[in-house]
C-alpha cells in the first residue's frame, strides 16, 4: 500500500498569490503496516517567489504548480491535486444537502437538501432556476431522467416524486417504501426505474402508472445503494415479462449493496439471482462499468469492490484501499470520494490524482459529465464544487 499525501483544502490561494515566506501544509501518511513514521511538513514561496520544499523528504518532487493543479511525485508514484474551478456555496440556503445529480446534457444540476426541497440550478450562472417543494423531510435522492426535462427524488419521507421541470409541479407521487430512499436508477429512458431504501428492500416501479411493480429485494438491513445495466449475457433478451407494466426490463440486470456488506446482482426480466455475497464490511454504493460487465462498490474498509460478471466463480477483488470509508463512486466509476473529504481517480496505475477543497467533511457524492471532462462533487459543508479535468 502506498503512502497518500493529504494537501492543505486551500491551497491554490496560496499558489494564485506567490508571496514570499507565505506556505501551505502536506501530511505524509503511510500505512500503519509499513513501519514508517509519518511526515508533516510545508511547501513555501522562497525569496524568489519559487515553490520549495521545508521539513520534507529529500525524495518529493515538485513536478509542476499551475493555478488549479500541483503535481508532486514521491516514491514512485505521482500524486496530482487538482483545485475546483466554481465552488457554489448558496445553492441551499444553508440547508444540508443530502443528494445531488447534473442533467444529461450538463446544463442544469438538481441538490436535494434538508428543508425538504429540491432545488433546480443553471450550472453556468449558479442560479437556482426553481425549487421542487412537496417532501415532509430530508430530500435523500435526486435524479434527472435520461430527458433531461423531469427529475425524480426520494426522500426519508419513503415517498418518491416525479417533477416536471417546465412548471416545477409535482407529476406523481409514488408509495411502497417504509424507510428513507437510498438510490434510483433508471432502466433505459426511465419508464421504469428501481430504487432502494432503508427498509431493507429494493422495488420495480411504472412511471407511465405510478405504481410499484414488484419487491426484487426483501432483506434485513438497510440497502444503501443500486445500479441498473444492459447485460443480454446474463440476461436473455426473449425472456417473458412477469408483469405487464414491465418495460424495457428484457436484457436487464441490477445491482445492489446494503449496510450489512450484501453484494446481490439479480436478473430484473425474471427477478432471479446472478450473484449474492455478504462481505465482512458494510457497502455504501455501486455501479456498472465495461458495459454491464463489471460491478464496482464502495465500502466501509475504504475499498473498491470489483466482480468481474463473467468470472462469478472468483471471488469479488478488494481495490484501491484508503484510509476512509468510501461514499460515492461516479457514473463512470473512474471516480470515488470519502468521508474524510477526499476524492480520487480509481486509477491503478499508481498515480494519484485528488480533487480537492473540503476541510475534512465528507464528499457524499460524485458526478462525472457525460464527456468526463468536468466533475462534481457535493460535501457536507453545503457546497457544491466543479472540477474540470482535461485528462
Amino acid at each position: 500500500m502506498t503512502p497518500r499525501l493529504q494537501i492543505q483544502p486551500d491551497w491554490q490561494a496560496t499558489v494564485s498569490d506567490k508571496q514570499i515566506g507565505s506556505k501551505l501544509w502536506l501530511n505524509i501518511l503511510y500505512p500503519a503496516s509499513s513501519g514508517k513514521e509519518n511526515t508533516f511538513g510545508f511547501l513555501k514561496y522562497d525569496a524568489t517567489k519559487q515553490l520549495v520544499k521545508d521539513c520534507l523528504p529529500e525524495s518529493l518532487e515538485i513536478v509542476n504548480v499551475g493555478i488549479k493543479s500541483l503535481s508532486l511525485k514521491f516514491e514512485g508514484q505521482s500524486f496530482k491535486f487538482v483545485a475546483p474551478s466554481t465552488v457554489y456555496s448558496s445553492l441551499s440556503n444553508n440547508k444540508a444537502i443530502y443528494s445531488f445529480d447534473i442533467s444529461p446534457l450538463g446544463q442544469l444540476g438538481v441538490i436535494g437538501c434538508a428543508d425538504g426541497r429540491a432545488r433546480i440550478w443553471d450550472i453556468g450562472t449558479g442560479s437556482v432556476r426553481r425549487e421542487l417543494t412537496g417532501h415532509l423531510s430530508d430530500v435523500t435522492c435526486s435524479r434527472f431522467l435520461p430527458s433531461g426535462k423531469v427529475v425524480m427524488t426520494g426522500g426519508s419521507d419513503f415517498m418518491l416524486k416525479i417533477w416536471d421541470l417546465s412548471n416545477g409541479e409535482c407529476a406523481a407521487t409514488l408509495k411502497g417504501h417504509k424507510g428513507a430512499i437510498t438510490s434510483i436508477d433508471f432502466i433505459n429512458r426511465g419508464r421504469n426505474f428501481i430504487s432502494s431504501s432503508r427498509d431493507s428492500s429494493c422495488k420495480l416501479w411504472d412511471c407511465a402508472s405510478q405504481s410499484e411493480i414488484t419487491t426484487l429485494y426483501k432483506g434485513s438491513s438497510s440497502i444503501t445503494g443500486c445500479a441498473v445495466a444492459s447485460n443480454t449475457s446474463l440476461s436473455p433478451s426473449n425472456s417473458p415479462a412477469l408483469d405487464e407494466k414491465d418495460f424495457d426490463t428484457d436484457g436487464k440486470i441490477g445491482a445492489l449493496v446494503s449496510s450489512s456488506g450484501l453484494l446481490r446482482i439479480f436478473d430484473i426480466r425474471t427477478r432471479q439471482p446472478i450473484f449474492s455475497q455478504t462481505m465482512p464490511y458494510g457497502l455504501n454504493c455501486c455501479t456498472f462499468v465495461e458495459d454491464g460487465n463489471v460491478v464496482i462498490a464502495g465500502s466501509d474498509d475504504g475499498h473498491i469492490l470489483d466482480l468481474d460478471l463473467r468470472k462469478t466463480n472468483q471471488q469479488p477483488q478488494a481495490k484501491h484501499p484508503v484510509r476512509s470509508p468510501i461514499l460515492s463512486l461516479s457514473n463512470c466509476g473512474k471516480w470515488f470520494s470519502t468521508v474524510d473529504g477526499g476524492c480520487f481517480l480509481n486509477s491503478i496505475e499508481g498515480n494519484s490524482i485528488e480533487l480537492t477543497g473540503p476541510d475534512n467533511d465528507a464528499v457524499l457524492k460524485v458526478i462525472s459529465s457525460s464527456e468526463g471532462k468536468k466533475i462534481f462533487t457535493v460535501s457536507k459543508d453545503k457546497t457544491v464544487r466543479q472540477y474540470s479535468v482535461l485528462n
